[in-house]
């Protein structure tokens, strides 16, 4: 269950958030973090 609370935490949501909340959460961070999105400096 570690796991999963870590993933939770991650995401910056309580273990009861909705599909929908996680769904958003992710893809914020992917915006945030996915390699075509960094520029060339980081």
């Amino acid at each position: 269950m570690k796991k999963v609370e870590q993933s939770y935490r991650v995401l910056g949501l309580g273990i009861s958030a909705s599909l929908k909340k996680i769904n958003q959460a992710y893809r914020s961070l992917v915006f945030i973090w996915h390699s075509d999105c960094l520029s060339k400096d980081n």
